[in-house]
């Protein structure tokens, strides 16, 4: 049995679009989907590799290769509970692009999505975990990110740039007609949704920041219950305590966790595909972007909570990462905060 799992909230758009071509659903669900697969809606998930062949069933009895794109017209508010609620709550599509990077995980373990950023772009980074899977599932993912950002006070956005992980269909038409951009195609390889910057910061007229602290405080919840019966977790956890400490290295939380230093490496690349070092960054990044905006703590003392070398050292990565120096990343988030009100 596979151990890569997805959320059984893609039943009801891949459903609403095989109807939409006439299909009955039972045709598509046949002996797939027992009644306790759906037994908790908005958390039940099913095995990558049957939710696999259901949208390759949708595809053959539609006759509709691009039947991803279809179903990703279905998606509401409600389809994915907290996630999607948030989504389209939030101020903007970028902060739509990070919520959706930060807590994709907790529908599904299939694949790992980034946020990456400069001044001039942002761009969302698929990485699969469980082999290549439906195609037309990763169809469908791309087109709902494209389709929520939309909602969001920019109707026209369209990516500047756009790799979808999947083999080039015969006739690509459906696919540049509905990103606006002809796509380059990498049959089992990633997928990369880059916007310019300036496109996906236009604040969604309709913006409710409590509702969308509401969700946030909901998926939060949610992604600790994961986090903490998941190895990732437990590594994330030491990794924290060993900074708090502030005696942050890799042989001390392998030692802490009893396993080798090349067993730690091991087991994240296997279970997480990331480095020690990525997952260091990453949380230092979180950490340093939460005391920024949280808190009046100087550069000085963050740098040194989060175990740099240097506040230069610090100001560099963070830089690297978000496209901002620490301070400028303050002013805009309590600019951010200050308009809101």
């Amino acid at each position: 049995m596979s151990t890569y799992m997805m959320s059984a909230s893609w039943l009801a758009p891949l459903i609403q679009a095989v109807e939409a071509f006439g299909v009955d659903s039972k045709l598509l669900l046949a002996d797939e989907i027992r009644g306790r697969d759906l037994e908790t809606p908005g958390t039940a998930q099913l095995g990558y590799d049957k939710i696999s062949r259901l949208w390759k069933r949708a595809a053959a009895l539609t006759n509709e290769p691009a039947i991803g794109l279809v179903a990703a017209k279905y998606i509401a508010p409600s389809t994915f509970g907290p996630l999607s609620f948030a989504m389209y709550a939030s101020r903007d599509a970028m902060t739509a692009m990070k919520t959706y990077a930060e807590f994709s995980g907790i529908g599904s373990n299939v694949a790992i999505w980034r946020l990456r950023q400069t001044d001039e772009y942002v761009e969302l980074v698929r990485q699969g975990r469980a082999g290549t899977g439906a195609e037309e599932i990763k169809d469908a993912v791309a087109a709902a990110l494209l389709n929520i950002c939309k909602s969001l006070g920019n109707p026209v956005l369209r990516p500047s740039y756009l790799v979808l992980g999947r083999k080039a269909p015969k006739d690509v038409s459906p696919w540049t007609a509905h990103f606006n951009i002809a796509p380059k195609f990498q049959d089992g390889g990633g997928t990369i949704l880059r916007f310019a910057t300036d496109n996906v910061t236009i604040k969604n007229p309709s913006y409710e920041p409590e509702v969308y602290e509401v969700c946030r405080a909901l998926l939060d919840k949610r992604l600790q219950e994961v986090k903490s019966n998941s190895f990732i977790g437990i590594v994330n956890a030491q990794i924290i305590k060993s900074m708090e400490a502030g005696d942050l290295h890799i042989d001390n939380v392998a030692k802490s966790l009893a396993l080798s230093r090349r067993t730690l490496q091991r087991r994240l690349w296997n279970e997480s595909q990331a480095t020690f070092g990525e997952l260091v960054k990453t949380i230092r990044q979180s950490r340093a972007e939460h005391y920024l905006v949280n808190s009046d703590r100087s550069i000085e003392e963050i740098s040194f909570l989060l175990c740099y070398c240097s506040v230069s050292s610090f100001s560099r990565s963070f830089r690297k990462t978000s496209g901002k120096s620490p301070s400028e990343f303050r002013r805009s988030a309590q600019s951010s905060q200050a308009s809101a009100l």
